[in-house]
């Protein structure tokens, strides 16, 4: 008698070879290039082109400031001139470089009122903090001051407008000795008159 077949097992197809995975290649970031604020060394490597030279005294002024204020989100590069007896006239430009939105042409005027005698010429190198958006930059800020500039030397001070801080250094050819209370006015046009 014959025997019924008995029935295959069916057999399961080979799996598939797997998917060769993609590789991404690993992006570096320039963290320089993202910052939103200027690095002590960017601030020095600004400032001795800005003054020709390295000097001790610039770099014990950028440690004092960073120390008290951190990494600036702007700098202004640029020149001044004025001069006083009782009453004088300060009247600069210069160029902004902004972190984020880049560089633009910068005017600057202001009086002085007090005992400051004398007048000078000098290289203005600007610290900028807080400064979001440049539109901020185009208006007046105050200062108080005591300073002695000699011949060569630096000298530094703060102005404020709101939360915008702006700390100008120099580097000056004259002599001016005083204590005086004014305030400067950045536009982006000159201007002849200080007020």
């Amino acid at each position: 008698m014959a025997h019924a077949a008995e029935p295959t097992a069916a057999t399961a197809p080979a799996p598939a070879p797997a998917a060769a995975t993609a590789v991404t290649p690993v992006q570096t970031v320039d963290l320089a290039a993202t910052s939103t604020t200027y690095t002590k060394a960017e601030i020095a490597k600004a400032g001795e082109v800005a003054f020709g030279r390295a000097s001790p005294e610039m770099n014990k002024i950028l440690a004092k400031v960073f120390d008290e204020m951190g990494e600036p989100s702007a700098y202004i590069d640029g020149r001044q001139a004025g001069g006083a007896f009782i009453f004088g006239a300060s009247y600069g430009h210069g160029t902004l470089f902004h972190k984020v939105e880049g560089q633009q042409p910068v005017h600057w005027t202001g009086p002085s009122f007090g005992l400051d005698v004398g007048a000078d010429g000098a290289q203005v190198f600007m610290l900028i903090y807080h400064l979001h958006d440049t539109n901020d930059m185009f208006r007046r800020f105050g200062a108080a001051s005591g300073r002695a500039v000699a011949v060569g030397g630096l000298s530094a001070q703060y102005l404020v407008h709101d939360d915008v801080v702006v700390v100008p250094i120099s580097l000056g050819v004259g002599l001016r000795l005083g204590v005086n209370a004014g305030w400067l006015n950045f536009t982006r046009e000159k201007r002849l008159i200080p007020f």
